[in-house]
């Protein structure tokens, strides 16, 4: 079960300040504004002032409501910059006295009303800074600042263990696996990324055991790498030629001298046998060849370009995941990736590479969590652990297919008319098998009831319990995964609780006739629970129960009871609202939808719901591409453990999101792709404060 519990759910309607109380009291039901007398009253700061301290605030929102006297952080910050509370006296909508009055503190709740709310109102309303304006409405979007600069992080990527091995198969030919041999991979978010790593002594034992091992392998097969046996004229070709491929740009001079020195054997008094092998292993492990470089060259105050090479080096793990191709080099070499029109130009032709669908099938399956789904229990299917890796392929092939459709649109990643399937998988899916197979035996099957990431059977069966369908885990997905909404964590003790509520009435949730919707409906109902349940959870999930625990189109549940799937969409807005939000919309929209393809169709067709899904499609793309963790890119103020990045940084990071969703919705998936390197959060850069 989920409670809305804190600033975890990260929305201008559910403010840190709510954290405390709503994990531990159910909605009140009251009549906005009628709770108490607080709105005639003009409140005294000065006053609140002595309050925030006497009564403890302090303890939990810290002496200013974001730190504590000793400069660290408090437990609950309180940013009335970005909260739901209203500064008025409104007896038709609830202001933050009123909020006070009803639920602080922790413990006391409704030990002050009346004057004392009124005051503790007036003096959180002086951590505003007097430029910060008013606070946002209930229902916010965000709004990328006029001519605002979108500048992204100087940085050093250290490369993943699947770049790296791609790259030294693409430069080298070396086809053994080293990735078990490499340290482990940074996640941020979703995403494998590196951007923060650096390599300590351990580390880079085993870069260089790599290397070593990669040059002897090499030392072995010179001709059919560089066309030459060793000699000076080799030794030329290894630093001359493949050495600017390994560093991703041409060798300074003081490079070239030192390495043909080492390559010819004139430095350790070596032969070029000896010396090319040596010099190899140094390029394949140096710096220049296991990080990739966005440093850029300053080109105004404050700000740096990345050179040609740079967004060659970019450009080529982001679209291939591997070192770039001679051609590529080439266009870094004769300034066609200066300008932003050559650089789309060039992501075009990068986005047919083979190793791009492979990369989108790889995002898609992080970004879902789908890609241990072959380690799913699942007793009702025989061999699921096959079946599991099919149904990543399916996905990834869904995906990368309507990604990269020369006129595709945006409606094709959720709602298509297809999906692929091996055999294997059509068997389970109940579809014909017939068709043209790709190399990996899928064909493309017309269907009225799947296709499309929210119906593929990855995302269905990992959002399912091991025997049957979970209307909670498939919504709560939906809203945090496809929609970027931000749900809190459920408190502890929940299991517990839902433990003992079973056990309260076993006949009931036992009974031939109640449905697991039934069952869940009562578990999370007359609690904590149902703020975020009632509406947010339970009626959305409810929608996709004609899915089985592996994805399955059934028309019964498990005890023989028929299928109901009418489900209801609420909150279709970037900051979730809950049940207990004081300044909740009074007359949220309802989108009724039937069944999971009637809730893929909604999202393809409803403007609010197609909104939140588009824009969270190019936070993914963004998250990865950059190394950026998405919860900064949402409408999030959940603390999330570590450094947040200022807020300058966020909004240049969330105004090319806005930017991405715009080419998605005009000119559709895949010229958001080729308007990814572009971006000018990829282009420019400066040193931003973390």
């Amino acid at each position: 079960m989920y409670a809305a519990t804190g600033s975890s759910a990260g929305t201008t309607s559910s403010a840190p300040i709510t954290s405390a109380s709503s994990s531990s009291r159910s909605a009140t039901s009251v009549s906005s504004g009628s709770s108490s007398s607080t709105g005639t009253l003009v409140g005294n700061a000065a006053n609140g002032a002595t309050l925030w301290t006497q009564r403890s605030c302090v303890g939990c929102h810290g002496v200013d409501g974001t730190k504590n006297a000793n400069g660290t952080a408090a437990l609950i910050a309180l940013n009335p910059n970005r909260s739901f509370y209203r500064h008025r006296q409104d007896t038709q909508d609830r202001s933050l006295r009123d909020f006070i009055a009803l639920w602080m503190p922790q413990g006391a709740e409704g030990t002050c009303t009346g004057q004392c709310a009124a005051d503790l109102e007036a003096y959180i309303w002086t951590f505003r800074k007097p430029s910060d304006g008013q606070p946002d409405v209930p229902v916010s979007y965000f709004s990328c600042p006029a001519n605002a600069p979108s500048y992204g992080q100087r940085t050093l990527r250290l490369l993943t263990k699947l770049e790296y091995q791609r790259s030294v198969r693409d430069l080298v030919n070396y086809q053994a696996d080293v990735t078990a041999s490499l340290p482990d991979d940074f996640v941020s978010g979703a995403f494998v990324n590196n951007n923060t790593l650096s390599i300590d002594k351990t580390r880079y034992t085993s870069y260089l055991a790599n290397a070593e091992r990669i040059a002897t392998d090499v030392a072995t097969r010179w001709n059919a790498v560089l066309g030459c046996t060793p000699s000076a004229s080799c030794a030329s070709t290894l630093v001359n030629t493949l050495g600017p491929r390994i560093f991703r740009r041409p060798l300074t001079t003081d490079e070239q001298t030192a390495y043909l020195n080492v390559a010819n054997g004139t430095t350790g008094g070596r032969t070029a046998t000896d010396g090319m092998q040596v010099a190899l292993t140094a390029m394949l492990s140096s710096p220049q060849f296991l990080y990739r470089s966005e440093v850029g060259t300053l080109s105004g105050s404050g700000v740096y370009k990345l050179d040609g090479y740079e967004m060659a080096t970019y450009m080529a793990y982001t679209f291939t995941g591997t070192t770039p191709t001679a051609a590529l080099m080439t266009a870094a070499g004769n300034g066609t990736l200066n300008t932003a029109a050559g650089i789309r130009t060039q992501a075009a032709t990068l986005l047919a590479s083979a190793n791009t669908k492979l990369l989108l099938t790889d995002l898609v399956n992080r970004w879902l969590m789908t890609e241990k789904i072959e380690t799913l229990t699942k007793p009702a299917v025989t061999n699921f652990a096959t079946l599991g890796a099919d149904m990543k392929n399916e996905l990834g092939k869904n995906f990368a297919y309507a990604m990269l459709e020369t006129n595709g649109s945006f409606a094709n990643i959720y709602n298509p008319s297809y999906t692929h399937v091996n055999q294997r998988l059509a068997t389970h899916y109940g579809l014909t098998f017939s068709g043209t197979q790709d190399a990996d035996g899928f064909v493309r099957a017309t269907t009225s009831d799947r296709g499309g990431i929210l119906t593929s059977g990855a995302f269905l069966s990992r959002y399912a319990s091991t025997t049957d369908s979970n209307m909670i885990t498939r919504a709560v997905a939906i809203r945090r995964k496809l929609l970027c909404q931000d749900i809190p964590e459920p408190p502890s003790g929940v299991s517990l609780d839902r433990e003992q509520l079973f056990a309260q009435d076993r006949a009931f949730y036992e009974a031939p006739t109640t449905t697991q919707h039934m069952i869940f409906d009562r578990l999370t109902g007359g609690t904590t629970c149902s703020n975020c349940h009632a509406e947010i959870i339970n009626p959305l999930g409810g929608g996709l129960e004609n899915f089985d625990t592996a994805g399955r189109v059934r028309t019964t549940d498990l005890k023989g009871n028929a299928i109901v799937a009418k489900g209801t969409f609420y909150s279709p807005y970037p900051q979730l609202q809950f049940l207990n939000d004081p300044d909740r919309v009074r007359y949220t929209p309802e989108i009724q939808f039937n069944g999971a393809k009637d809730l893929a169709r909604t999202i393809v067709e409803h403007p609010q719901v197609a909104g939140l899904a588009q824009t969270c499609l190019a936070t993914q793309f963004v998250s990865y591409s950059s190394g950026i963790n998405s919860i900064f890119l949402i409408d999030s103020d959940r603390e999330v453990g570590y450094k947040r990045i200022s807020e300058e940084e966020e909004t240049a990071y969330r105004c090319d999101v806005a930017d991405l969703t715009n080419v998605l919705t005009t000119r559709g998936p895949r010229a958001m792709l080729e308007e990814i390197p572009a971006l000018e959060s990829v282009m420019y850069r400066k040193e931003w404060v973390r």
